[in-house]
């Protein structure tokens, strides 16, 4: 899950989520994980709108330049 770690310290960081809403949905994956599926931190935060996909956008890029 790093790239989770990545993704939602990105995200906080740029103040796209909070940290209760990161909480959320790291705690959905962890739920989904168990199920034995696999979703992206960004997947699951567009299904649950606590981010746009230009938000998802502008966290990827720039997790791909860190």
């Amino acid at each position: 899950m790093a790239g989770a770690d990545l993704f939602g310290t990105i995200a906080l960081r740029k103040g796209l989520l909070s940290e209760d809403a990161l909480y959320r949905v790291l705690r959905f994956q962890e739920e989904v994980h168990a199920l034995g599926l696999e979703l992206p931190l960004g997947e699951i935060c567009r299904m649950q709108g606590a981010l746009s996909g230009e938000q998802i956008d502008l966290v990827l890029r720039a997790a791909s330049s860190a």
